[in-house]
């Protein structure tokens, strides 16, 4: 994390010089580094840049072939590319949202991207949005007054920011995750995929990580989740299957038990398809697949019949709370395990 560190200090204060001549571009400096941190002096390298919005969603990429010098340092003018692969640079309206550069290389000047990281930008270029101007009205309501070439003005109106029911970009990796609005609560809808120490994929095999997500102790599970976001505690699972149930509402004592709860909650949870004899109907877009459990003994158990997520909740130093889905119960299961087991963490939301 040291070397990835000093990277991306280059790519901060690298950040924006623009160009006001047409075609506009950003000037961009960094130093190239390998795994070990040592500068890639006097070498052919390929860097893939992407400017994503606020929610995530990557609205132009561009690839550069381009040598470092023999301090390892390399220039490039961002939107002069030598190949755009999605959007285009001179469109991009900078001035109605935040903006983020996402930055991959492959040090041996190949297509092997490996990601680098993200990070924001904190000036735009002058000259891509002189021609416009961000007005609210009495409601808050923010619009972009433009001009055409004709001297028309035309107004459209500018995104608010993140809600709830849009991706949500992970800054640490820059993995985007769906989200979905269950009673008063935002859950991401997809279990969370970020690696670190103590975490694993089902059979140590990267492909299920990103079927299923990763499988991580209590004790990281606790403190994994991104800054906004927190794991769930048992009342907000147990309001999440209330509010999934349709015989058992959220407040009903059913919940309050151990075991096997509630009527239907399970199978308006579970994903539509993935399950072995037992798929759900997914009713609120939850998306919860059976992507088993890591044993503390270091064994597998349960994918395609089982989905496990922690509780923040525990009993004592040594065992927790959880919450498990099965291929063959439409009902939903509470329970508690040693902390050393590995289980899918879900995510909700920090209340505003």
């Amino acid at each position: 994390m040291k070397n990835l560190t000093f990277f991306l200090a280059f790519l901060v204060f690298g950040l924006p010089a623009a160009y006001t001549q047409i075609p506009q571009a950003i000037k961009y400096q960094a130093v190239a580094r390998d795994m070990e941190g040592n500068s890639l002096n006097n070498q052919d390298i390929s860097v893939k840049i992407s400017i994503l919005t606020g929610i995530g969603e990557v609205i132009y990429s561009e690839i550069h072939h381009v040598s470092t010098n023999e301090f390892g340092l390399f220039t490039l003018e961002i939107g002069q590319p030598d190949e755009v692969l999605l959007g285009d640079f001179s469109t991009i309206q900078w001035g109605t949202a935040d903006h983020f550069l996402k930055l991959e290389m492959d040090e041996n000047g190949g297509e092997d991207y490996r990601f680098l990281g993200i990070s924001q930008f904190l000036s735009v270029p002058y000259a891509s949005i002189s021609n416009s101007l961000i007005l609210s009205d009495a409601n808050g309501n923010k619009y972009q007054v433009m001009v055409d070439t004709s001297g028309n003005l035309f107004t459209t109106p500018v995104e608010t920011g993140w809600q709830c029911g849009m991706p949500f970009m992970d800054q640490r990796d820059g993995r985007a995750y769906p989200t979905v609005q269950i009673g008063d609560r935002c859950w991401m809808a997809e279990n969370l995929n970020y690696y670190t120490d103590n975490s694993y994929c089902y059979q140590d095999n990267p492909s299920y990580c990103d079927e299923y997500g990763r499988l991580y102790d209590w004790f990281t599970a606790i403190t994994i989740c991104p800054a906004g976001w927190h794991l769930p505690s048992e009342m907000e699972i147990e309001l999440l299957e209330g509010e999934a149930d349709s015989q058992y509402p959220p407040g009903d004592p059913i919940w309050n038990n151990s075991g096997w709860r509630g009527f239907d909650a399970g199978k308006n949870l579970k994903s539509t398809s993935g399950w072995n004899n037992g798929n759900g109907v997914d009713l609120y877009g939850f998306g919860f697949l059976p992507g088993g459990k890591r044993l503390n003994t270091g064994g597998y158990s349960g994918r395609l019949s089982a989905g496990y997520i922690w509780s923040a909740d525990e009993t004592n130093a040594t065992i927790s709370w959880y919450h498990t889905l099965y291929n063959n119960h439409d009902d939903a299961y509470k329970g508690t395990n040693v902390k050393e087991t590995g289980m899918s963490v879900r995510c909700v939301k920090d209340s505003d």
